[in-house]
């Protein structure tokens, strides 16, 4: 009876496949937890933001209607800075349009008023108070404040 030949290397070839497909593997798991790490960044980020956004919303609500009324000029202000953990770094209690953040901050919360127009009879003042919450790194803009996951904004009414 005739020996067949033993096929040599089929082996090593089935372990380099193996090998292939396991790398191929591993590469894209890799890539996945990359984005889901990014992804849950992105939304701590933004759920600060509008912690911070709600905090000064809550603040203008009480706030005496005179010190609004003197903001109406609708240039955005830094009222408070804040490091990457949400704990204040600096305040601008005066409102002033030229504050600047101190060194370590990471979100800065800004406030604008805008006074609406007078309707004819009713004897009130009205303003949009719009207030952003942005990275001190990514500064937005008007076109961005409500699309750029480094920022987040609102706008509400305060009447007098």
């Amino acid at each position: 009876m005739a020996r067949r030949p033993r096929a040599r290397g089929a082996a090593l070839i089935e372990v380099m496949i193996s090998a292939l497909i396991l790398l191929v593997v591993t590469v894209g798991f890799v890539g996945a937890v990359k984005e889901a790490m990014s992804a849950t960044a992105v939304a701590h980020r933004r759920t600060e933001a509008t912690l911070l956004r709600t905090g000064l919303l809550e603040k203008l609500a009480v706030a005496p209607k005179a010190a609004i009324a003197r903001l109406e000029d609708q240039v955005w202000r830094v009222e408070s800075c804040y490091d990457k953990d949400a704990i204040p770094t600096g305040e601008n209690t005066a409102w002033t349009t030229d504050y600047a953040c101190p060194a370590g901050t990471t979100y800065r919360r800004l406030l604008a008023v805008v006074p609406v127009p007078a309707i004819s009879g009713i004897d009130q003042r009205t303003w949009t108070v719009r207030v952003l919450v942005d990275r001190a790194d990514a500064t937005c803009d008007a076109a961005t404040r409500y699309s750029s996951i480094s920022c987040v904004g609102a706008d509400f009414f305060v009447t007098d």
